[in-house]
């Protein structure tokens, strides 16, 4: 099965809750560490639109289009309207109307549960801190920082080279524990060199860790 066709379930798992029905998506979210990457980070999104608020439809707001669009009916049947006006004025009133109570009333999808053995990454309500990483690396041309808190993106966190040579960057995290690595010149991967504790990463290295 194809990685794009999994993620695209993810979606119509929130509109319609039954993508993981499927054992096949399932099997493939338990052997593809991308995709099961991406369904932990978009548990994350889905839960947290699942606790917004839901916001009410103002009546006055309602009764104030409806106004409008039976005032544009009265100048029509008189003809009062402007030359050239097209009659369908009103009906894109009404169709703001119907776009205003389908955003607003339509109920939301409970949160998403996860599927059968894959663990989304876990919404910390712990403070945030501002967590400072650095790497002395002068002959470096650029660095980025890579780390279970951006999903491993090695584009996402690019670090900044001061005159003395020292990569740095400064990043609001939740409290916490986080691995990560850095990784030069897009090509080679660097641990942090400070003396912070070390943990394998499963694949006969280690990753650095930081803890808030």
């Amino acid at each position: 099965m194809k990685c794009a066709t999994v993620i695209a379930s993810f979606d119509r798992l929130y509109r319609e809750g039954d993508s993981f029905d499927r054992p096949d998506i399932v099997a493939h979210l338990e052997t593809c560490d991308r995709c099961s990457l991406a369904y932990s980070r978009w548990c994350v999104v889905a839960r947290s639109l699942g606790s917004v608020p839901e916001p009410e439809l103002s009546p006055a707001l309602y009764g104030r289009v409806m106004m409008a669009i039976d005032d544009l009916r009265g100048r029509k049947a008189q003809g009062s309207l402007a030359p050239g006006w097209q009659p369908f004025g009103w009906a894109v009133a009404a169709a703001a109307v119907v776009a205003i109570s389908v955003l607003f009333l339509v109920p939301r999808n409970p949160p998403v549960a996860p599927a059968a053995g894959i663990a989304p990454v876990p919404v910390s309500a712990e403070p945030v801190v501002t967590a400072h990483f650095e790497l002395s690396r002068i002959n470096a041309h650029t660095v980025s920082l890579v780390g279970d808190f951006n999903g491993w993106d090695t584009g996402e966190n690019q670090m900044i080279q001061s005159a003395d040579g020292t990569w740095s960057i400064d990043l609001p995290l939740p409290k916490g524990n986080y691995q990560y690595l850095f990784l030069v010149d897009g090509e080679r991967w660097q641990t942090d060199t400070r003396g912070v504790p070390m943990v394998p990463d499963g694949f006969g290295g280690v990753n650095s860790v930081i803890e808030l």
